[in-house]
């Protein structure tokens, strides 16, 4: 499925609808222009995956229309009074897709993780980006929010990695008390609603569980799922 017109990362697609879904209701509302830097977000993805993907005629095709797509979209969003605050996206956007078409030219299995957990960070910039198109101001609880998500969806990617190479499970372990370390504190100072950091503390501690093992790919899939959606869910229950 490599030279698929669309990315098969079924969990990275959870991750940058996860990101919108909770940015537009911390916003409170729906507009054009959150429609459009939705636009943007999802071919911006499509773009730099299925550029990775191979050298495949549609693989190729799609993702030259998907970076029109995105191009386009960026332009007239940052044209637009809300738009202008995300001018901070621009660089970075720039400096992402870089990134993106060195590691493309490198076929090392590490470069290719690294881009992994690069690009899910990317992905949950999504959070604040939203809420400022839709109307939200900075804050410190949406700084938080934003923080602590990062933290979930950065480490859903060394859980994979873990489950499928049981010698990375003391990285993710550690990592995983760091970043609860950093959750708890998020929620002692008032950023972060109690229910929201539970939903994030049970994937940080995932790795600590008795009976961890190796998995099959299909069943990483199935619980990183239900491990992501757990903060969506808990904001939706508050």
């Amino acid at each position: 499925m490599r030279d698929a017109a669309l990315p098969q990362n079924h969990g990275a697609w959870l991750v940058l609808a996860g990101g919108l879904l909770l940015g537009g209701l911390a916003g409170g509302s729906f507009s054009l222009p959150l429609f459009v830097l939705t636009l943007a977000s999802l071919a911006g993805f499509v773009a730099v995956e299925r550029a990775l993907a191979g050298n495949g005629p549609r693989a190729r095709r799609s993702a030259c229309t998907a970076a029109a797509v995105a191009v386009f979209a960026g332009i007239w969003l940052l044209q637009h009074e809300q738009g202008r605050r995300l001018i901070y996206l621009a660089p970075l956007a720039v400096g992402f897709s870089l990134a993106a078409v060195r590691l493309a030219h490198r076929h090392a299995r590490g470069d290719r993780r690294r881009f992994e957990l690069v690009c899910m960070c990317a992905l949950a910039l999504a959070l604040p980006s939203a809420s400022l198109v839709a109307g939200c101001p900075v804050g410190w609880p949406l700084a938080a929010l934003s923080l602590a998500y990062l933290i979930h969806v950065a480490h859903a990617v060394l859980r994979t990695h873990a489950h499928l190479d049981p010698m990375l499970r003391g990285r993710a372990q550690h990592a995983g008390l760091f970043g609860a370390g950093l959750v708890v504190a998020l929620a002692i100072s008032g950023g972060l609603p109690v229910i929201l950091a539970f939903a994030v503390l049970i994937g940080l501690l995932e790795p600590w569980l008795p009976r961890w093992q190796r998995m099959p790919a299909k069943r990483i899939g199935r619980r990183e799922t239900l491990l992501l959606a757990a903060l969506p869910l808990a904001w939706l229950a508050l």
